[in-house]
């Protein structure tokens, strides 16, 4: 599976990280070093991410990473998951500040900077 992890994904599992490491390093082997230098930076940018990352609990089994950008999306749909509020946009729903809602979350997430862009996995 060839994966970028260009800020585009809303939510990363820490496999499809694990997977691509895997990939780049296979692909590159014992390439001379002016050789695969795209593919040498996202293997740096990808071990970084591992390395900082690769102490959240579940790492080698699959940890959710979540997007800064949909952070708030994330947390709203949590909510209706867990049954915390209904699933219609009625009244209170209709008049929860998600993005202060979604901050509160955020406590008990640690950041991650993958490729420039901020992921939140559960802490």
């Amino acid at each position: 599976m060839t994966h970028y992890f260009d800020g585009t994904d809303q939510i990363l599992d820490s496999r499809d990280v694990i997977e691509r490491i895997a990939e780049l390093r296979a692909e590159i082997g014992d390439a001379a070093p002016d050789d695969y230098v795209s593919e040498r930076e996202d293997l740096a940018i990808l071990e970084e991410f591992a390395a900082s990352a690769g102490e959240v609990a579940d790492w080698e089994h699959g940890e959710t990473f979540i997007s800064d950008a949909y952070f708030e999306q994330y947390a709203e749909e949590l909510a209706r998951d867990i049954g915390a509020i209904s699933d219609t946009d009625q009244w209170p729903v209709y008049f929860i500040d998600w993005e202060k809602a979604a901050d509160a979350l955020k406590q008990d997430y640690s950041e991650f900077i993958l490729n420039g862009f901020t992921y939140w996995a559960r802490a």
